[in-house]
């Protein structure tokens, strides 16, 4: 799989404020600062909104990392609710957020440096960032994306009893 990645964050103050993933095997290179929007080899990236959720591209990184941090009732309708989800590791479904391919990333429990990057590239994108639980905390340890208009019913979903 060409998926694979390098990645690089910056935090200061308590905040992600430089993020980049690089796909080598792609030949693709992205970036982003806070304030200065997200970038592909000098293009200027921005997510897609107004996806209807049950008509939404979802992708997702590890699916052991998601049933990791929402139990499997909650995946599962997390996936049921999308009209497509599919699983490309967190890198590259990033990069298919940012480049419009996608409506939303999500992943589940990682270490903070495994989806660091993913925060200021994501939002500078246009997306909504939160954890799972809907938190705009760092560190945090999950993540899921979209655009304004689609991340709230995501989160509804994942709240839903």
């Amino acid at each position: 799989m060409p998926y694979w990645a390098n990645l690089i964050a910056l935090e200061a103050g308590g905040q992600i404020v430089v993020g980049v993933l690089h796909l080598p095997a792609l030949g693709k290179l992205y970036n982003a600062t806070r304030g200065g929007g997200a970038w592909r080899d000098g293009m200027r990236l921005t997510v897609r909104d107004g996806a209807i959720l049950s008509r939404c591209s979802l992708v997702f990184g590890e699916p052991d990392c998601l049933l990791s941090a929402v139990d499997a009732d909650v995946c599962a309708g997390l996936m049921r609710s999308v009209g497509s989800a599919r699983g490309y590791g967190a890198p590259y479904g990033a990069a298919l957020l940012l480049e419009g391919q996608a409506d939303a990333w999500t992943e589940g429990d990682v270490s903070p440096w495994d989806i660091a990057p993913f925060v200021v590239l994501l939002e500078e994108g246009g997306a909504r960032f939160t954890d799972l639980q809907g938190r705009h905390d760092w560190p945090c340890r999950s993540g899921l994306a979209a655009g304004p208009g689609l991340h709230p019913a995501l989160l509804d979903v994942i709240r839903a009893p």
